[in-house]
């Protein structure tokens, strides 16, 4: 039924597959495994541990529910990012034709009435010549920069790390990484404890799932000192990432041995929180985007501005 609703080709294919594999005789997980770059971890893990427990409709039902809390904590991030990035394109290329078009017929009816230049004006019409004389330069070195950021934090790990820590110590934006991570790890984790996945293979799900090193080097040394025989709270003792309430809730569930219930109740807060950043950013956004385009609008126009009163001071 799936493969017949779908309109589009991948997740129509997918399922075509699935039927495929199911019908050789495979598991509902080994066939989803056979797809993995289709399928998420978390999902194929879940389903089997389901296989083995007998429960796959109720699993299923709750995987349906985390997704969709995914989903909604990833629009929210978009949404909060559309409208500074629009802005920000426009902005520039305003700023761009009035430094190469509208700058230089400025510039010309200047010196063709040798006004008197101040500081702000030749710094402008030498910012804009710099651009006329080189935007090839400039077009490449900016997208080389790019692709350069983007290869570098993809295959290095360590660039990876550093900037990830940067972003977490950068007002705000820290709020909305750590609330966002946390919400995520502990959702995750409650729905493989409440469904009987052992602790030790919810933590290796865990660090395939998370893209952040800062929690996946948490993840690991909780692998490492249960190994030991510690407990899931003493990896987390003095995380910077992990806030103290959390921590405390991951001590009360260890202690009363409702570990999954406490881990909802993280998740569910820290959604809330996360959603409250974002309302506010959004907010802020906008007045700060507006403050930001005047100055430089305005730089432009005093350094127009200011030759036009010398070249009325000549005339009078």
């Amino acid at each position: 039924i799936l493969a017949k609703q779908s309109t589009k080709a991948a997740p129509k294919k997918a399922f075509q597959r699935l039927v495929y594999e199911l019908l050789k005789g495979e598991s509902l997980s080994n066939a989803m495994l056979k797809q993995e770059q289709v399928f998420p971890k978390l999902l194929i893990n879940m389903v089997k541990t389901a296989e083995m427990t007998g429960d796959l409709p109720s699993i299923l039902d709750d995987m349906a529910d985390y997704y969709t809390s995914m989903e909604r904590t990833r629009k929210q991030m978009v949404s909060a990012m559309t409208y500074p990035v629009v802005v920000l394109t426009i902005a520039f290329g305003v700023l761009i034709f009035m430094l190469t078009y509208l700058v230089p017929q400025f510039a010309s009816m200047f010196e063709s009435n040798d006004a008197e230049l101040p500081a702000i004006t030749l710094a402008v019409l030498g910012a804009s010549n710099f651009i006329k004389a080189h935007w090839i330069l400039l077009i490449v070195a900016i997208l080389g920069i790019v692709i350069g950021f983007m290869i570098a934090y993809k295959k290095i790990v360590s660039f990876r790390t550093g900037v990830q820590v940067f972003l977490m110590h950068v007002p705000v934006v820290k709020s909305i990484i750590i609330y966002s991570e946390v919400a995520n790890f502990t959702k995750t984790f409650a729905s493989l404890l409440n469904h009987g996945v052992f602790i030790t293979d919810s933590m290796e799900i865990l660090s395939k799932i998370t893209n952040n090193e800062v929690y996946k080097k948490i993840i690991d040394k909780t692998l490492h000192n249960l190994g030991k025989g510690d407990s899931i709270s003493a990896s987390f003792r003095g995380e910077w990432a992990f806030p103290v309430v959390a921590y405390e809730m991951l001590v009360t569930g260890e202690s009363t041995g409702q570990l999954g219930l406490m881990m909802e109740k993280v998740a569910d807060h820290f959604q809330a929180l996360h959603k409250s950043v974002i309302d506010q950013l959004k907010s802020l956004m906008e007045p700060l985007m507006i403050c930001a385009l005047a100055v430089v609008v305005g730089i432009i126009l005093l350094s127009i501005v200011q030759p036009m009163f010398s070249i009325y001071g000549q005339i009078a």
